[in-house]
């Protein structure tokens, strides 16, 4: 019982850790792209890579970047309502 509850949290980890890795690159990508367009419409002028760098700084620095982190806790939180809903009722 343990080791199979074990297992499925390592598969679940590993999974939701690839999902994570891969949506926080394509939301960093989308990120860059947005602000490449911005310079490129609205400002063109001045340093083009600086304000991309201070752009993505504020990016990495914001909630948007931080709430990836619900890819982690909204399944657990749903396995263990499912556990808990199957075992006691």
């Amino acid at each position: 019982m343990i080791f199979t509850l074990a297992r499925q949290f390592f598969f679940a980890f590993v999974g939701l850790t690839v999902i994570y890795l891969i949506s926080r690159w394509f939301a960093a990508s989308l990120r860059r792209e947005d602000l490449e367009e911005e310079f490129d419409e609205e400002i063109k002028e001045g340093d083009r890579d600086a304000f991309i760098e201070d752009g993505m700084e504020r990016y990495r620095k914001s909630f948007r970047r931080k709430a990836l982190v619900l890819i982690y806790v909204i399944p657990l939180v749903l396995y263990v309502i499912v556990l808990y809903l199957i075992n006691f009722y």
